[in-house]
């Protein structure tokens, strides 16, 4: 760990509950003694050991309150038992936020609605005071405060008891947004969705006054759009235990800088729809039948997108809910490179050591930790940058159709015969991006072009979007791209075992894409001169045609290298894609013998560069 040091000053309760047991606790104690025929008010303002707390209750404005017959239970810190001077000044400044401030803080802190007398049967249990925040109660203590001899004094309408020391306030996570310092970036934007609202749980309703409802108390509460919906985390719930990570203002700007290139949007978006493409194949000139125009808006609101889109990637990974078990190594602050977290967004994210390492202060809340950190230290791939693995035929050409097989053939050969189908496929691709691991008896999915006739050369257009239709989408960056091809044999029975033909492909591809000026463009995507021979595929040249050539009879990633691409197409409709065909003709028994005729894949996927260098890099260690 950089350097951490858990503030306790600003947190404490870490499991919180609201208390609902009130319905025996609204009338006065039957022995009024000496103080029984008198109001909370009147008992405080008139005790010498309570002078302190009674001047701060009536320069918040808050003695009306306690001389009314609403019942409360309060907990009165007895004179020099806490430092009730620094509260005063507070006050003094006469600034109606300091008074607020002070009355939510300390005063409402301290008031409890309805009657908690103290007797040796008092379970330990938790009670909700005026200002929503849930204290720890027992025969001896009421939250930090511990009591005197001095209690179940009653009034007229509740009980008095005095403490020594004063109940601390903990700012739950949302309300320390407001005030952390030195992450102004985060704070201006979480901030500017901040809705007030009145908290009729804990409000206390008066008469209806011309069909509006007026209230003898009103305790204000807050809720926040972007916090719920794009963290998916209730930050204001004191019932609930969280992490929140706060970047400071550079960690913000370093973030912002890294994400912002990736949502390049242009106010019109072109781009071939390929439900509606008809014509040559791709390789003849790509045709533009399929035209179709997204319009965003303006200029400035295709940066508006950007922007909101950058600023909500640096957001959504920040909470940590412990109602995960695999969180709670943030809580003990010794986690390592392999432990995963789990983000209130339902991302897993590792490891746990890079939060901790790039953790400056760490502060305790009311429902939990606040982190600030001077990076935010995710990997691109892992949030905001992530791999595109698809499938999606938008269309083929020279068949009747497709089929997409999932869970349906063993890909895995039994027996001696041979290697398993994929020999060639390196480690790491099945490790991060198949997801599966050599070795396994597993079950793949991939499409298998149905031609339309034997001399048929069939072509297939690949929609490149994340998951099924376009649920997030290519962005303007720098893509490494794979294909992942599936040869015939993956039809041979497991049992029975190689029954058919190895043959190899003779492939072209080409991507389809909008530039910056909002022109379709076609690039040929040839064999990449950093591809590792080791992989299988090479490239040829024969009468002028480039074809990339595959091992018969095995799966084959096909390394088709980098690309950039100028626009975002993410969260629109919009797609580039690309196309697979052959570069040899079937039209004669002899070559329908001698290579691939349907066309197989099992995935295009677009590795970001970093994730690229950076899984070839872990693989060589």
């Amino acid at each position: 760990m950089k350097y951490t040091k858990i503030i306790a000053a600003t947190g404490l309760t870490l499991a919180m509950a609201s208390c609902t047991d009130f319905s025996d606790y609204n009338t006065a104690p039957d022995d009024f003694g000496a103080t029984g025929g008198k109001t909370l008010w009147q008992n405080l303002s008139e005790n010498s050991n309570l002078s302190k707390f009674a001047e701060i209750v009536e320069k918040s404005g808050f003695k009306s309150n306690l001389d009314v017959p609403t019942y409360y239970t309060l907990f009165a810190p007895l004179n020099g038992t806490y430092n009730a001077d620094s509260v005063l000044q507070i006050l003094e400044s006469g600034l109606t936020e300091d008074t607020a401030r002070v009355l939510k803080e300390f005063v409402k802190q301290h008031i409890v609605q309805y009657n908690y007398p103290i007797n040796g049967a008092v379970e330990e249990k938790k009670l909700l005071s005026l200002n929503a925040k849930t204290h720890l109660f027992s025969p001896t203590h009421y939250g930090d405060a511990s009591f005197t001899s001095n209690i179940n004094l009653p009034a007229s309408n509740g009980v008095m008891h005095i403490t020594n020391g004063k109940e601390n306030f903990y700012s739950n996570i949302y309300e320390y947004i407001n005030r952390i310092e030195g992450c102004d970036l985060f704070r201006d934007y979480v901030m500017e969705y901040d809705e007030e609202y009145i908290d009729e749980s804990n409000s206390i309703q008066g008469s209806i006054v011309d069909g509006v409802q007026t209230y003898e108390y009103i305790e204000y509460a807050h809720r926040n759009t972007v916090i719920n919906r794009i963290l998916g985390a209730q930050l204001e719930n004191e019932d609930s235990t969280y992490t929140m990570l706060m970047p400071n203002d550079q960690a913000w700007t370093n973030s912002y800088n890294r994400i912002n290139g990736n949502f390049k949007y242009l106010p019109k978006l072109t781009y071939n729809d390929l439900s509606k493409v008809s014509g040559a194949a791709t390789e003849k000139a790509f045709p533009t039948s399929g035209k179709t125009d997204i319009t965003i808006g303006t200029q400035e609101y295709a940066e508006f997108l950007g922007d909101s889109l950058t600023k909500r990637n640096i957001l959504r990974n920040l909470a940590f809910s412990h109602g995960y078990p695999c969180n709670d190594v943030l809580l003990t602050g010794n986690g390592t490179v392999t432990d995963s977290v789990l983000t209130t967004s339902r991302n897993f994210l590792v490891s746990a050591k890079d939060v901790e390492d790039h953790t400056l202060e760490t502060y305790r809340m009311s429902n939990g930790y606040v982190r600030t950190v001077d990076s935010i230290p995710y990997q691109p791939w892992q949030t905001f940058e992530p791999i595109i693995s698809s499938t999606n035929v938008g269309r083929v050409l020279n068949c009747t159709g497709y089929s997409g097989l999932s869970a349906l053939k063993e890909v895995f050969r039994k027996g001696g015969e041979r290697d398993t189908l994929f020999k060639y496929v390196p480690e790491y691709f099945y490790d991060r991006l198949i997801g599966k691991k050599s070795g396994d008896s597993r079950y793949f999915g991939y499409v298998n072009t149905i031609s339309s006739s034997n001399s048929a050369v069939p072509e297939l257009d690949i929609k490149l979007v994340a998951g099924i239709g376009n649920s997030g989408g290519v962005l303007s960056t720098t893509y490494h791209i794979y294909v992942l091809t599936i040869p015939n044999q993956i039809l041979d029975n497991p049992e029975e075992g190689i029954t058919s033909k190895l043959k190899p492909y003779y492939l072209s591809f080409y991507l389809n894409y909008t530039d910056e000026n909002n022109t379709q463009q076609q690039k040929q995507l040839f064999l990449s001169e950093d591809a590792d021979p080791s992989w299988g595929p090479r490239s040829e040249v024969v009468s002028k045609v480039n074809h990339i050539i595959t091992v018969p009879g095995y799966a084959q990633v096909i390394d088709l290298g980098e690309f950039t691409f100028p626009v975002s197409y993410y969260g629109l409709e919009a797609y580039p894609s690309l196309m697979m065909c052959h570069t040899q003709k079937f039209n004669t028994a002899t070559k329908r013998n001698s290579y691939e005729h349907e066309l197989r894949i099992a995935g295009v996927y677009l590795v970001p560069v970093e994730a690229n260098d950076y899984f070839i890099k872990k693989s060589a260690e």
